[in-house]
């Protein structure tokens, strides 16, 4: 029988194809502890600017759910009622902390979530954050602010518990580099405002 030649170069090239051609089995991965894909979801405003209400919203989340969306990594519905020409509180009055009204900024209610897309190119991101006069319950109030990028849910800001008639706390934090920028709202059943909320690139604001 004929000797075999074995040539190192030949056995080489024969493993690099191999794994070129994905024999392995795809669980070799590597696992570097980043996210697969960016934050993805769909914006109201795209498809209606203002004109939303709660039946076009459970539709559109049924459809995010049925049509395969969600398990592909669409998990933000994200609403936009048009509160950038507003200027108002969560109950359609002026912004108002502790009795200082503020001409700018955004009312909510508890368990909102409200996701700025900065691109890496702000500096700070600055705003005033409090209970809105206009509740009158006994809830307190957190506002926090993260970095939703691929290392996800990093805090930024924390205000812990702030109470009915307890002042403005005010924001100013570092936002260079970061893409994507989450704005929570926690508790039950508050009115709060992120009053004068804006973001600073290269010396300019954005509202």
């Amino acid at each position: 029988m004929p000797k075999t030649n074995r040539n190192p170069l030949s056995w080489a090239v024969s493993v690099g194809l191999i794994l070129l051609l994905g024999i392995f089995p795809q669980g070799w991965t590597k696992d570097d502890g980043l996210a697969q894909t960016p934050p993805m979801g769909w914006n109201s405003w795209n498809a209606f600017q203002a004109d939303i209400d709660e039946a076009k919203i459970k539709a559109i989340a049924d459809v995010m759910v049925s049509s395969g969306m969600r398990d592909a990594g669409y998990v933000y519905l994200v609403l936009d009622d048009g509160w950038m020409a507003k200027e108002r509180d969560a109950a359609g009055g002026a912004l108002s902390i502790k009795g200082v009204n503020y001409p700018k900024g955004l009312g909510v209610r508890t368990g909102s979530r409200i996701m700025y897309k900065l691109g890496g190119k702000a500096n700070r991101f600055q705003a005033v954050v409090g209970a809105d006069d206009s509740y009158t319950g006994a809830e307190t109030v957190r506002f926090r602010v993260l970095n939703e990028d691929f290392f996800g849910n990093q805090v930024l800001f924390d205000s812990g518990q702030l109470a009915r008639e307890q002042a403005g706390v005010k924001i100013d934090i570092d936002v260079k580099g970061v893409e994507y920028l989450l704005l929570m709202v926690e508790g039950k059943g508050v009115a709060g405002n992120w009053a004068e909320a804006k973001v600073i690139a290269n010396g300019r604001q954005t509202r």
